[in-house]
């Protein structure tokens, strides 16, 4: 067994002196500080998990083969990511079933960074609510045209974004929970009793909180309010200061219990890229101040955010607190996923995935299944 330790490790959710073993690619032991390879007063966090993510490093998820994913995958340690889910968006149905087919074959690799299946962002979305995505590809909830999406990889659909209030989406959310795929609400103009109603069809969850969505009004909260008020909901929240401000994120901090918030990148394949005009899915989009636009507009298509640019920036801009944080990046996705007995917390059984930073939230060092896969030159 091989062990590392520093004085802060985060172990249900605090920051401890303590030592892990780590054997066979799992944490065997904890124990007490002072052990094996020694990291002082450095922070030890579980992994990193993004749940919504488009691509990176010239990836497009729904436009890529076997070594633009691989490309993209090698990339993420570095970022201090070490699970994620893959997120084809609303496109072509043939577009969508073969991404979902390149994901789940994914699943079943050892590659730097653990795929847990798919995020699959509409097409079940309103037309109202589509931020960047194609209104011609939108479709009406329909339980035969999500197999049709599907076809014999519906149990690597982990999680599905749709608008719960449109006709025949609690159809299909029933469907759904009964498959035991997580339905979050995003692109969607949803209501608070829209909201209460779809709760009771499963709705688990919001994506990209204040992105696509009916906004708050003092006499209709939309959206944005459920996913404020609906305490036993996760709320996904891009932390990049430019597709929601830090004082909004700091309320949502502020409105949801400290479980139930989630940091995601929503990140387009322009991430690691350089400055310029690029075609995502057939439409421009240009690269300008470190974020993705539609071509010609002010109008975002995505990030280029990582899920530790993220965690710094809600610490540092929206004043929340490391342990916090660390939850929102690592333990929350994990619960949200039902995979926290295996990715997302320090403790015996789980994964040896793990991130070691200085205290200024740089990056050290990442590890995967128990191997180290980056370490900061």
């Amino acid at each position: 067994m091989k062990y590392i330790c520093s004085k802060n490790v985060f172990i249900n959710g605090n920051f401890v002196p303590a030592s892990i073993g780590i054997e066979n690619n799992k944490i065997a032991e904890i124990s007490d500080y002072g052990k094996g390879e020694c990291h002082f007063d450095n922070y030890i966090i579980p992994g990193l998990i993004d749940i919504h993510t488009h691509g990176g490093y010239g990836c497009d998820t729904n436009n890529a083969d076997l070594d633009n994913m691989l490309n993209w995958i090698k990339h993420l340690p570095s970022e201090g990511t070490t699970s994620l889910l893959i997120s084809p968006y609303t496109s072509t149905i043939e577009k969508m079933q073969n991404s979902v087919d390149l994901i789940d074959s994914l699943r079943k690799q050892n590659l730097e960074a653990s795929v847990l299946g798919c995020h699959l962002e509409g097409p079940f979305i309103s037309n109202k609510h589509l931020g960047a995505m194609n209104e011609k590809y939108i479709l009406k909830p329909n339980i035969n045209t999500y197999k049709e999406i599907a076809q014999d990889h519906e149990e690597c659909i982990k999680l599905i974004t749709l608008a719960c209030e449109l006709e025949k989406a609690y159809d299909l959310m029933d469907y759904l929970t009964a498959h035991h795929t997580v339905v979050s609400a995003g692109h969607s103009g949803c209501t608070y009793e829209a909201g209460l109603e779809a709760k009771k069809h499963g709705l688990k969850g919001f994506t990209h909180t204040y992105n696509g969505m009916l906004g708050l009004h003092h006499r209709e909260v939309g959206t944005v309010g459920c996913s404020l008020l609906f305490d036993d909901c996760y709320s996904e929240c891009i932390c990049d200061g430019y597709h929601v401000s830090f004082e909004a994120l700091k309320i949502l901090f502020r409105c949801k219990p400290k479980d139930k918030v989630i940091l995601v990148t929503d990140s387009l394949k322009t991430k690691g890229l350089p400055e310029g005009n690029y075609e995502l899915d057939g439409e421009a989009i240009e690269m300008r101040h470190g974020c993705a636009y539609m071509a010609g507009t002010d109008s975002l298509s995505g990030s280029t955010l990582s899920m530790l640019q993220a965690m710094r920036n809600v610490v540092k801009y929206s004043e929340i607190f490391l342990e916090d944080a660390v939850l929102a990046g690592s333990q929350n996705p994990a619960t949200y996923l039902g995979v926290h007995n295996k990715k997302g917390i320090i403790q015996i059984g789980n994964d040896a995935d793990l991130c070691i930073l200085d205290h200024s939230l740089n990056l050290n060092k990442t590890i995967h299944l128990g191997q180290v896969v980056y370490t900061a030159s």
